[in-house]
């Protein structure tokens, strides 16, 4: 297979993977809160993909994408960046040595210190992001088969998770020869919430019309996370703003809880700064998968 298209079809996997709506055949019958679902406005974040090689030769990104491919060999490497975070999403080339003389094995730690420098080596390129906001994912990293690795980072911030954003690095017989971000960029909401946990749940509780006798099964009495959304509110729309500002992020109290006998279960999303219920859904996987995915947004990329 050639580099082009082996290029062309990592591309497509990742936006597959990352992009993904899956329909899942729905529960006959009706659930108790069904009238009280809501949707996260601007949660539905449209993407698109573009070859940083087309930018304009004194862009920017495309001048640290050349600077990049100056001191690591020049041919042989392509990448793909996302206007919404302004980062590349897939870089893949003919590798980098990550192995050191001498060193008989590859070790999580000795590749994630390396994955760190590189990172802060390239910051024009990759961002420039605290220490404290890249945290290794190792349930995510470790070797892939014999010759291969993976290294991934997730975003975190004050703490908090910012769900859906990593940086993973892959690795084939000590070289790096792709790596990437998805879903990553600067969280600029205070990770600290303003409404405490007890009240974020009485007013998902008043949402809902439950007493104080209410006892569910609990999955989740409240965890704080951040969810990325459109700033302007937009579901499933590609972000044509400035690059690198389509990420917005709101800090939420997550509950989650089911009914005895009955199968739902309920997650509610309360805004941690104002109260606000954010969304409200069943996330129960029923049955079986009955669709596909459907990588495109609704004006047509």
């Amino acid at each position: 297979m050639t580099f082009a298209r082996r290029s062309s079809r990592v591309l497509l996997g990742l936006i597959l993977a990352w992009g993904p709506a899956y329909g899942l055949v729905p529960r006959q019958e009706a659930g108790r809160f069904d009238a009280f679902r809501r949707a996260r406005p601007g949660g539905v974040l449209g993407m698109s993909f573009q070859p940083i090689d087309t930018l304009a030769a004194s862009d920017p990104l495309r001048v640290a994408w050349e600077a990049f491919l100056a001191q690591h060999g020049g041919a042989g490497w392509s990448a793909w960046f996302e206007p919404r975070s302004g980062l590349p999403v897939l870089a893949i080339g003919k590798g980098i040595s990550w192995a050191v003389p001498g060193e008989r094995e590859l070790t999580l730690d000795r590749l994630e210190a390396m994955a760190r420098a590189f990172l802060e080596a390239h910051g024009d390129l990759l961002g420039r992001w605290d220490e404290g906001e890249l945290v290794l994912d190792r349930e995510a990293s470790g070797p892939l088969g014999p010759h291969a690795w993976q290294v991934a980072f997730r975003h975190v911030v004050g703490g908090v998770p910012v769900e859906g954003a990593r940086y993973d690095f892959q690795l084939s017989h000590g070289k790096l020869v792709a790596f990437g971000a998805t879903g990553w960029g600067p969280v600029r909401t205070s990770p600290l919430p303003t409404l405490p946990r007890d009240e974020a749940w009485q007013a998902l509780r008043e949402y809902l019309g439950l007493g104080d006798d209410f006892s569910p099964l609990w999955r989740d009495r409240g965890s704080l996370h951040f969810v990325a959304v459109d700033p302007r509110g937009e579901d499933a729309a590609r972000w044509n703003g400035p690059r690198g500002a389509g990420y917005g992020h709101l800090l939420i109290w997550r509950f989650s809880f089911a009914i005895p006998g009955e199968a739902p279960t309920w997650v509610g999303e309360v805004d941690a700064h104002t109260g606000e219920i954010v969304a409200f859904f069943d996330d129960t996987r029923y049955e079986r998968i009955a669709g596909g995915v459907f990588p495109i947004s609704n004006d047509g990329d």
